[in-house]
């Protein structure tokens, strides 16, 4: 059976004034068009001249805007295209490296060797990400990040003296913090595989005509709101670190004895920030903080393929695991084509 894959569109949150031209479309046009009419209605000369010059900007806009180069990515324009084309050439250079002359003791003469031409950065070298183990992300500057969820409460069915408090009770959060930490907040579209699989199992095991017709029609609305990422959840995370140093023996351990101890501190602070509301806070584990490096990193591959087996992606950087990760997924491919 022949495989297919679909990538995905990141969440698109702008406002579309008419099928898929936006509120920015329209801006950027807007100055083109304008101009575009002024030379028509009030410059003099011949009206094919006036026509050439005044609809020239608007193509060009048009071209920036609207073409697509990427057939599988609708919502990438041309010119951010080009402009993250540029980017990228600009970001890799090659620098060429050569010693300096070394005279030889007995004589003037000077040997020379040949300028070595870097290679072109990897993954594991862009990836600031040495392992992750202990619910603890290790990065390559020699850190330990913990990762906090946070719960959600709904503002808008709240009262203004409710809503006060919760403002107060969150500014006293901040306010009372001795260390830096980073709040982020995450759009991550909601996979619905499992659910259509369940209807579809359902559809099966059924004989009623009329209960078959209904699961399709679930199964196709479930499928549509998949592909076009109209059902998203947000997560709310708090990060913090603390740094150690390699060359010393037990800094590590110090080091994760202290981020331990704020991380008990925030959740108990956490917990209890709210007067008449509880926030429900939990560290991460191991495979939910693979799962949020995955959607950091590689946004939409992770809505295609998401980590499912702890062991299965070893956030460990080298050659050695590298080889050992094409291994298994060669071995994996293997054994589902003789299944």
């Amino acid at each position: 059976m022949e495989r297919r894959y679909k990538i995905p569109n990141q969440v698109d949150s702008t406002f579309h004034v008419w099928k898929f031209i936006t509120l920015i479309d329209v801006v950027i046009l807007a100055p083109s068009v304008a101009f575009c009419i002024a030379v028509i209605w009030l410059a003099d000369g011949m009206l094919e001249m006036k026509l050439i010059v005044g609809l020239l900007p608007v193509v060009l806009t048009s071209v920036a805007v609207f073409i697509r180069p990427i057939k599988e990515r609708p919502n990438i324009r041309a010119f951010r295209f080009f402009r993250w084309k540029v980017a990228y050439n600009r970001r890799q250079r090659t620098y060429l490296f050569m010693k300096k002359a070394i005279r030889k003791e007995e004589g003037s003469e000077v040997s020379k060797k040949k300028p070595s031409i870097p290679r072109e950065r990897s993954a594991q070298d862009l990836i600031p990400i040495r392992r992750v183990f202990s619910e603890t992300i290790e990065t390559a500057d020699h850190r330990l990040v913990k990762i906090i969820a946070i719960s959600a409460v709904n503002l808008s069915l709240m009262s203004l003296n409710e809503q006060i408090q919760v403002m107060e009770g969150y500014e006293q959060f901040l306010t009372n913090l001795d260390d830096p930490v980073q709040i982020l907040r995450v759009s991550e579209p909601i996979n619905m595989s499992r659910y259509v699989e369940e209807l579809r199992l359902k559809r099966n095991a059924t004989g009623n005509l009329h209960k078959k017709i209904l699961l399709s029609s679930y199964i196709d609305y479930a499928q549509s709101i998949q592909q076009n990422r109209e059902m998203i959840r947000r997560n709310r995370f708090l990060v913090f670190d603390e740094k150690y140093e390699p060359s010393k023996e037990g800094s590590l351990e110090q080091a994760m004895i202290r981020l331990r101890v704020r991380r008990d501190h925030y959740i108990e602070r956490l917990e209890d920030m709210l007067f008449r509301h509880r926030l429900d806070a939990a560290e991460l584990t191991n495979e939910e903080l693979k799962k949020a490096l995955q959607i950091f990193y590689d946004y939409e591959n992770a809505q295609l393929h998401t980590v499912t087996d702890e062991t299965e992606m070893e956030y460990l950087i080298g050659r050695r695991n590298l080889v050992s990760a094409v291994k298994r997924i060669e071995e994996r491919e293997r054994l589902a084509n003789d299944f």
